[in-house]
């Protein structure tokens, strides 16, 4: 998926495994986060996404 992004224009160029690692970890940290403060509201989309952008 992060090849077809990449080739797309849409996910930015590096090493795919690297890439996928970091969205891994970015998914993990955010559904610990849930796990220990449930009633804390999530990040807006577009701040992760930003994240992931740069």
């Amino acid at each position: 998926m992060i090849r077809e992004g990449q080739r797309a224009g849409e996910v930015e160029q590096g090493p795919p495994a690297e890439l996928t690692r970091a969205l891994v970890a970015i998914v993990q940290g955010l559904a610990i986060n849930r796990l220990v403060e449930p009633d804390a509201a999530p990040p807006p989309l577009d701040v992760v996404l930003r994240i992931l952008r740069s």
